[in-house]
């Protein structure tokens, strides 16, 4: 579910990016002069003006002018809803003495960074990588966007205001480990030494002395010593590659690192393994909690839409 508020958060920072070089401004003249209506009458406009304005806030003039009209169309349609939200969440907020808070909201979302199960963490590190972007850009960017800053405190207060009325039984935390055992799993890892020195002939004597029996550790005083303990998906591909194969106990060859000539050994394989349930309960029903939380917001937004007649023009 944190996964889930990052996600929904990041909907309107993490539009696709379509660079190009341009010369002048984009034509926005196809769309309607009216974009979308609410209100008992159809009295609040959200005007083309209006959108386009907002539209250059999050596109550079170079990838509105790459974008196809039907992309822009796209574009208008989640912008004029997110305005339309955000009018609806500002409304609730200040009706019950609420305050958006960049600060809190920055605090709060490197808690929950950080409390998320290993591999769920770095899925979310993944997705935001493979996108040109890291966990504290996107952090950066979302504290500093009104749309996301309002969205987070209304999920908030949503959260506090249903307290009595959503709650999380025993069955459903169960049923939610079983589901989702990979947020779980804490992978296999690896611990390593390593003796470093400054020459390759230092270093193939150092091995000759390993393969005639001599103790990695007394070799290894005051040259490196402890590497750490590593994942497969922390180390890089050639190290990997090095370390992969040998068993607990076995040292590699001899290695040239940017720091020198290396000897890496394995000092221990940690199995991989599953975070027992008691351990995670809490974090699990949060989790459910949260999700539920989401579902209320929508529905929240649903009704209003409803009530507002609020309507697209495109």
């Amino acid at each position: 579910m944190k996964k889930t508020i990052l996600t929904l958060l990041a909907c309107n920072l993490l539009l696709p990016a379509l660079l190009a070089q341009v010369v002048g401004e984009r034509d926005f003249s196809f769309l309607p002069e009216k974009i979308a209506t609410y209100g008992p009458a159809g009295e609040h406009v959200i005007t083309r003006e209006q959108t386009v304005l907002f539209l250059k806030q999050k596109f550079t003039p170079e990838q509105l002018k790459v974008m196809s009209d039907g992309e822009i169309r796209t574009a208008i349609r989640v912008l004029a809803v997110n305005r339309f939200e955000r009018a609806v969440m500002e409304r609730v907020l200040k009706e019950h003495g609420v305050t958006p808070d960049p600060e809190r909201m920055e605090k709060e979302l490197r808690n929950l960074h950080r409390s998320l199960p290993p591999a769920q963490r770095r899925n979310i590190e993944t997705q935001l990588l493979a996108g040109g972007s890291s966990f504290e850009t996107y952090l950066k960017k979302s504290v500093n966007d009104p749309d996301s800053v309002a969205r987070y405190a209304f999920i908030q207060w949503v959260d506090r205001d249903s307290a009595d009325k959503i709650t999380v039984g025993k069955e459903e935390a169960e049923r939610f480990y079983r589901l989702h055992q990979s947020m779980f799993l804490v992978p296999e890892s690896i611990v390593l030494s390593r003796i470093l020195v400054p020459s390759e002939d230092d270093a193939n004597a150092l091995h000759t002395r390993l393969e005639l029996g001599e103790k990695f550790a007394a070799l290894a005083e005051g040259r490196d010593g402890k590497y750490g303990e590593f994942s497969r998906n922390d180390l890089d591909r050639e190290l990997l590659n090095i370390v992969d194969p040998l068993k607990e106990g076995e040292c590699s060859g001899v290695v040239r690192q940017k720091d020198g000539w290396a000897i890496f050994h394995v000092d221990a394989r940690i199995p991989a393994a599953y975070v027992p349930l008691a351990d995670m309960e809490d974090f699990i029903r949060n989790e459910i909690r949260r999700t539920k939380v989401l579902g209320e917001v929508q529905r929240i937004m649903y009704a209003e839409r409803k009530r507002l007649n609020f309507e697209l023009a495109l």
